[in-house]
């Protein structure tokens, strides 16, 4: 088979998952990461959340998959996920924001080996500034708030990327954008719970950021308001009053549950009182198996609110 059938099935397969892809070379890698870097010389990014997330990311292909040549890009349509929770009686709910669940990866990696890796190409998995790499393959644009934004999903997606050593993709590099929308539209500024975004620059204020902050194993600061806590983990304020959300932001998958038993085991959950297996099972069905102790600090702290 040639080059244009591999990937003309291969594209063709991801389409009938409603994936959206986009291929860059794999010499743009450094490109990605001395971007995101020369921000942080800058001072223009936060340095908290450059050493927690972007300073791990991969500086070059080769390390990872010797002889690489593209890295593809795949946007997973993923709609917020409502979780119940039961706790002295009391029934409430809390939303996981789109992009936590990783389960859904596999489902790209599967595809990926059946129309590559069965042809003799490897693939293999990439760590990378996602939105970035998705804003400079002309796959996604940025929004005000930094979150990016695919047309016809709005901000409702997860990012996953992979390497690849087949030569039979294109190049798509290109100079990111903004939503037009954006330039004038207000309303995430407005809604922000912490005044993370800013109308004299384009990067949020990430140690304002709710998101940065519910995903950090470290104590809340004592400027936080707790009634702003809504969500499980992140923050879907800004997304949620987003014009180019509004098809989105009442659609939600599955309402998933934790009985009044369940919800006190994650309560009580820390390094030496870990829950039982079905506990530990829903959470990594939510994509959540590694975020333990977030989950409980954050439960304790809308529960706070509650009182």
């Amino acid at each position: 088979m040639d080059f244009k059938s591999i990937k003309d099935n291969l594209l063709k397969a991801l389409a009938g998952e409603h994936f959206r892809v986009s291929t860059i070379s794999t010499e743009r890698v450094p490109l990605l990461t001395d971007e995101i870097a020369s921000l942080y010389d800058k001072g223009d990014l936060n340095g908290k959340l450059y050493h927690f997330y972007l300073k791990r990311f991969d500086r070059s292909a080769a390390l990872k998959l010797p002889g690489a040549k593209y890295l593809i890009i795949v946007a997973i349509p993923q709609l917020k996920e409502e979780v119940e929770f039961k706790s002295n009686g009391v029934k409430f709910f809390l939303p996981v924001p789109p992009t936590y669940n990783y389960r859904v990866d596999e489902t790209v990696s599967r595809i990926l080996r059946s129309h590559l890796q069965d042809r003799g190409y490897r693939i293999c998995k990439a760590r990378i500034p996602l939105k970035l790499a998705a804003a400079r393959s002309g796959l996604a644009r940025y929004g005000r708030s930094n979150i990016s934004f695919i047309e016809g999903l709005g901000s409702y997606y997860r990012l996953v990327a992979f390497y690849t050593d087949f030569p039979g993709f294109d190049d798509q590099w290109c100079k990111p954008l903004m939503v037009e929308k954006c330039e004038t539209c207000t309303a995430c500024l407005k809604r922000c719970p912490t005044q993370a975004i800013s109308k004299d620059r384009f990067l949020i204020l990430a140690d304002r950021c709710l998101t940065f902050l519910n995903e950090s194993k470290e104590d809340f600061p004592e400027w936080l308001d707790n009634n702003i806590h809504h969500s499980l983990i992140g923050c879907l304020r800004c997304q949620e009053v987003c014009p180019l959300n509004k098809p989105f932001k009442n659609q939600k998958i599955k309402k998933r549950s934790f009985s009044e038993s369940e919800t006190g085991e994650l309560l009580a959950a820390n390094a030496h009182v870990a829950p039982r297996e079905s506990v530990a099972s829903k959470l990594d069905r939510l994509g959540l198996k590694d975020d333990l102790y977030i989950v409980s600090r954050n439960l304790k702290e809308y529960l706070h609110r509650l009182e």
